[in-house]
């Protein structure tokens, strides 16, 4: 038996074959459908969140200026970003004390990430943040350490202080007096490691160099608990002023050099400080330690606070994100800070190079810096060494006293 198709039965089967066709491709291609639609729109359900903000003080011209953007964008949805600003030490202790519960958090160096990674997961039994996850930890900007000094004194400074793996030898000798300076005495400070994030930066780099060179005393646990490492930060602070200024942070202590440089011979500092001052005050110049130190802008989302809404951690990654694109990034480097990777046509070179007769430059050597815990010992061990000035010794009184009475 012969079977016939009519052209009207072609007709129909073509064009059911067509749309069959077009369903599997459709089908095909639009699995994970729902994953890019969330990329597409990630500011769906974040209506009415509020995110909470710790942050180093260093930041705060960034991060004032890129949070009312954000805030101005999404003000549709009433979400809002609050930054308290502080010394990272505080925040870090309010945050495992519960005083402060932030979803978001820059401290002053990645030292720190690590320190509260490791307590939470100890103490707490979870994870606060998963810093393999870009969108719940990233650097932004970085800034070197540098010592900023005056014009008049760099040219010396530079020969003792710039020399590779010398920097904190040469600076121990001039504070003992085995090295004189031209001018007379020599003085110098950084800020109190215990209070501030650059004196920590400070005492981090000592431990670093001290523990390479000395090999043979072991870890840097055992390295800050020995003799030798002890008199030898016993020597860098002979000539270490311990002034109110550097007892109270890292900005009081930049702003008492700014306003009367014969205060000190040199003060350790942020990078982005320096060159911002040295674009106004020619008088002003810096040193680079060979190597130096590096402050990362680095911030964190607790995605594993029970104290959170999915909101609050939705909106909170959500600026996280608006600070990871270009116009933020050029914005973080007008407040004379580095990109923490290249990015293409921001930079901060011209600033830079405009500065280079005063020291500045494009590039330096890195240190790398021991974990928290072995600095941390080692800040309690320094309190005891360094010799404050009487208002510093009132204000360490004033503290005592109010730690006496919370308890603590």
């Amino acid at each position: 038996m012969e079977l016939r198709v009519k052209p009207l039965g072609i007709i129909v089967f073509l064009a059911l074959f067509a749309i069959i066709g077009t369903a599997v491709y459709f089908f095909a291609n639009n699995q994970g459908k729902d994953e890019v639609i969330t990329e597409i729109a990630p500011d769906t359900g974040i209506e009415g969140a509020e995110v909470l903000f710790a942050s180093s003080k260093t930041k705060k011209d960034w991060l004032d200026e890129q949070a009312e953007l954000f805030n101005q964008k999404y003000a549709d949805k009433k979400v809002k970003v609050v930054i308290e600003y502080g010394e990272t030490r505080d925040s870090y202790q309010d945050i495992i004390n519960g005083k402060k519960n932030v979803a978001l958090w820059a401290p002053s160096s990645t030292q720190w990430v690590g320190a509260l990674g490791s307590y939470w997961t100890k103490n707490r039994g979870g994870k606060l943040f998963d810093t393999a996850k870009s969108d719940e930890y990233t650097v932004y900007l970085k800034t070197p350490m540098v010592f900023i000094t005056t014009k008049d004194k760099a040219t010396f400074l530079r020969s003792q202080l710039a020399m590779p793996g010398k920097s904190l030898d040469n600076l121990r000798d001039m504070s003992t007096g085995k090295t004189k300076v031209p001018w007379g005495t020599f003085k110098y400070s950084y800020a109190d490691p215990v209070n501030a994030g650059s004196g920590f930066a400070f005492l981090s780099t000592v431990v670093s160099d001290f523990s390479k060179k000395h090999p043979e005393l072991g870890s840097s646990d055992a390295v800050v608990r020995s003799k030798p490492f002890l008199e030898y930060v016993k020597e860098l602070s002979t000539r270490y002023v311990y002034d109110e200024p550097a007892f109270k942070g890292s900005t009081d202590l930049f702003k008492s050099f700014v306003a009367d440089p014969s205060k000190y011979d040199l003060v350790y500092t942020y990078e982005s400080n320096a060159l911002k001052e040295a674009l106004k005050n020619p008088n002003v110049a810096v040193v680079y330690p060979e190597p130096t130190a590096t402050t990362d802008m680095s911030i964190v989302c607790f995605t594993g606070a029970k104290w959170l809404t999915p909101a609050q951690i939705k909106a909170a990654k959500l600026f996280m994100d608006f600070l990871k694109q270009k116009p933020a990034l050029e914005a973080g480097v007008k407040t004379s800070f580095r990109t923490a990777s290249v990015v293409d046509g921001v930079s901060l070179n011209p600033e830079l190079k405009k500065a280079a007769t005063q020291g500045f430059q494009e590039s330096f050597s890195g240190i790398e810096l021991p974990s928290y815990e072995p600095v941390n010992e080692s800040a309690a061990a320094w309190r005891t060494i360094a010799r404050p000035n009487e208002g510093v010794r009132a204000l360490l009184r004033e503290r005592a006293q109010v730690e006496t009475a919370a308890g603590k």
